[in-house]
């Protein structure tokens, strides 16, 4: 990596306001590594634990720092940010005089990206570098140090370059919609193992979802190393491929069966870019943004599930079992970066108090309420019928996801043209043995 470009608004103009306000704070760096240059487009303070105080003794703050505390915070704040960026590093904000403030650094760095939590590993289909940065400000001199690190292996961070300009608002945002229509039955008989019999029973489309591919809504050529129209907002149409078959060993017996969860309409997916991106990037960008989403509503839906006191009765009629949804979804907009938020069917989706918290406990940003708004379609007509989709009951999910008759031609266009690779892959071998 050459060096960090950082966006003054939301990470240069952050960082000076620290001096002379507290002695030390360490916090995350949020951006997009790229194979040249990585773009750091906000940090992000970590809170501090009980009993500690940013304005205490820096060495002793630095020192009690514990690396797990702030990879937990990594993984929090991962969940909420839009594809094409992710947490790339961490920030020290401290004097000189602190005591193996680099080591630190690094200790922390490796541990953010070596604990990354379930949602967090799946964007590791994404093809990017696997390096990361640390940087230490000095409080006393304003001097700062920039290092990269290969989290791959072992080894010192290299110095690379740290420059501050505007760059943000040039950068392209992407969205677009991936179709789901599925039930889910599952029984109290699960008790704390929901969370993995629900993430089992959504690997199908997950596969799914890793196997499509987000165009341009007037795309008319399929090219994956095609740059992005030069737009800063762009819709995204997705290409979506047969669904495979469940699988089988999570059947589940109707008379078992105590609840629903009901997942139909269309789960948007939000992802921002520098300029000048492949069809490629902004596909992973989006597939991740729609992963991290998905796995995120289904952690929220597992913790609210609460066990019921009575009895367990057989159940004759699934028509009589209220369907369940997953939390929805809702997008604070904070200086061009879009945030998400899951909003349970019992809170206020008014005046979006708990987004608010949250993304203050988070972010440390008051967020008003008119930046934030509902994007999902998912179960807006939500109703009793079941069909034949019913995973659990032995039936196959069937893949309703139907789109228009120019998006099924363009889906047929991406089949089509791997065969004919894949006839002259085999061709080329067949001649080059000879």
């Amino acid at each position: 990596m050459v060096g960090v470009l950082a966006e003054e608004t939301t990470v240069g103009n952050t960082i000076s306001s620290l001096f002379g306000k507290v002695e030390w704070q360490a916090g995350l760096i949020i951006g997009h590594i790229g194979p040249k240059r990585a773009h750091a487009v906000a940090v992000v303070p970590i809170p501090n634990r009980k009993n500690t105080d940013n304005n205490a003794n820096p060495n002793e703050g630095v020192q009690g720092l514990s690396s797990g505390w702030v990879a937990l915070h990594a993984n929090k704040v991962r969940q909420v940010l839009p594809g094409g960026v992710s947490v790339i590093g961490v920030y020290l904000f401290a004097p000189r005089s602190v005591v193996d403030a680099q080591s630190k650094l690094r200790q922390l760095v490796l541990s953010v990206f070596n604990n990354a939590s379930y949602s967090d590993k799946i964007d590791q289909f994404r093809d990017e570098p696997s390096d990361r940065v640390s940087l230490h400000i000095c409080a006393s001199t304003r001097k700062t140090t920039c290092r990269s690190f290969d989290v791959s292996q072992k080894g010192e961070g290299r110095p690379c370059d740290w420059k501050v300009q505007k760059f943000l608002s040039k950068w392209q945002t992407l969205r677009c919609d991936f179709p789901l229509n599925t039930t889910i039955g599952f029984s109290k008989s699960e008790n704390n193992g929901y969370l993995n019999f629900l993430q089992r029973a959504m690997e199908p489309h997950f596969n799914q979802l890793k196997q499509s591919m987000m165009v341009p809504s007037e795309t008319t050529k399929l090219d994956l190393q095609a740059v992005l129209p030069d737009e800063n907002h762009i819709n995204m149409e997705t290409l979506v491929p047969p669904i495979m078959e469940g699988n089988e060993s999570l059947s589940v017996e109707v008379k078992q069966i105590n609840h629903l969860l009901c997942i139909k309409g269309c789960v948007q997916g939000h992802a921002i870019l520098p300029p000048k991106c492949t069809l490629q990037q902004a596909t992973m960008a989006l597939q991740c943004d729609l992963m991290r989403s998905l796995t995120c509503r289904i952690n929220i839906f597992c913790d609210s599930l609460i066990e019921e006191d009575e009895e367990e009765q057989d159940v004759k009629d699934l028509a009589d079992i209220p369907p369940m949804q997953l939390p929805k979804r809702v997008i604070a907009h904070w200086c061009s970066i879009p945030l998400s938020d899951y909003i349970l069917p019992f809170e206020d989706n008014n005046e979006y108090s708990d987004t608010i918290a949250r993304i203050k406990k988070l972010f440390s940003i008051e967020m008003a309420v008119g930046n934030i708004n509902p994007v999902d379609t998912v179960n807006d007509n939500l109703t009793h019928e079941i069909g034949n989709n019913m995973q659990g009951n032995n039936d196959k999910d069937k893949n309703t996801t139907s789109s228009s008759g120019k998006l099924a031609q363009k889906s047929n266009q991406v089949w089509m043209l791997g065969v004919i690779v894949g006839v002259f892959a085999i061709i080329i071998a067949y001649f080059l043995t000879k």
